[in-house]
């Protein structure tokens, strides 16, 4: 997991003032059908003023049995996914009845956090309904086999002016 950061200053609303990302390289495996953290997809920000923003976007690769939902948390709040009354929300749900997949899930979403705190943006996953037992894995940046490598996953955020 590699970590980039850049400040500027003195700059006029919508400069983005600076950036932080996370590059995760190995893998993460889980059984979970609750909300879980993945780790090394967790990054933080300390915004220089309460009037700026904080524009967030993912980039992951998934590997999973059936379904999987997906979310994007600013701290313990979840943030940024659809609110269609299912108790299942989030920004990706992902359904396929096959295993050996590797699905594409990403997010662009513009926060409006009000704070100049350290703030802490994560990714969980977990399965879902459908045909998915307590024993299906699922897996970001998973290795096809031996021979090859795995995807890698990005989450950066970037603090804009107000």
């Amino acid at each position: 997991m590699a970590l980039t950061k850049v400040r500027s200053a003195g700059f006029t609303a919508g400069a983005v003032l600076q950036i932080v990302q996370v590059h995760k390289v190995d893998s993460f495996s889980s059984t979970a059908s609750s909300a879980t953290d993945i780790t090394g997809l967790t990054v933080s920000i300390t915004p220089q003023s309460t009037s700026n923003k904080v524009f967030v976007t993912l980039s992951m690769y998934i590997s999973y049995q059936d379904s999987l939902m997906v979310r994007l948390l600013r701290d313990s709040t979840e943030i940024g996914s659809g609110t269609s009354g299912s108790a299942h929300n989030g920004f990706a749900f992902i359904r396929q009845s096959e295993s050996g997949f590797i699905e594409h899930a990403g997010i662009q979403y513009l926060d409006s956090p009000s704070s100049t705190s350290s703030l802490t943006y994560k990714i969980q996953g977990w399965q879902v309904g459908g045909q998915s037992s307590p024993d299906d894995v699922w897996t970001v940046n998973r290795r096809v086999s031996s021979a090859h490598y795995g995807a890698s996953s990005q989450l950066t955020v970037m603090e804009i002016a107000g």
